[in-house]
C-alpha cells in the first residue's frame, strides 16, 4: 500500500530505557494534526516547537494554522502541510543537513529573545 515503506520502530528495538530525546532522534518526522475549531488559524502546538527543535521535519494539518504558516514561510523542507482531503504523501528520510537547518531555525525562532521581541516585552 501507500505506506508500505514506513517502518515503525518499537521502544524495545531502541534498547532498554528510552528517553523522549531518543525517540525524537530515531524519528524521521513529527506529526501535528488537529480538528477544525474557531481558533484554527492561530494554532501552533508545543509539539511543533519540540519537533523542530529536535531537527525533525513536521507533517502539519491545515487546522494547525500558525504551524502551517511557519512551514510555508520558512520552507522547513521536507516538512509538509496536509489538507482534509489530501492523500497521505510519499515521504523520504530527511537528509542530515535538512535536520540541522530545521534545528538551527527552531533554536533561533523559539529563542527567549525572539519570543520577547514577538510579544513586545
Amino acid at each position: 500500500g501507500q505506506l508500505a515503506h514506513v517502518k515503525i520502530t518499537s521502544t524495545k528495538e531502541l534498547g532498554g530505557s528510552v528517553t523522549p530525546e531518543m525517540c525524537l532522534e530515531a524519528a524521521d518526522y513529527g506529526i501535528v494534526l488537529m480538528n477544525k475549531a474557531p481558533d484554527w488559524e492561530t494554532r501552533l502546538s508545543v509539539k511543533f516547537a519540540e519537533y523542530t527543535s529536535a531537527g525533525l521535519p513536521v507533517i502539519v494539518g491545515t487546522y494547525v494554522g500558525e504551524a502551517a504558516r511557519l512551514v510555508r514561510t520558512f520552507g522547513l523542507s521536507p516538512s509538509l502541510i496536509l489538507g482534509d482531503d489530501d492523500p497521505f504523501p510519499g515521504l523520504r528520510r530527511p537528509l542530515p543537513e535538512e535536520r540541522r537547518m530545521i534545528r538551527v531555525w527552531a533554536m533561533q525562532y523559539f529563542s527567549p529573545s525572539n519570543i520577547l521581541r514577538m510579544t513586545d516585552f
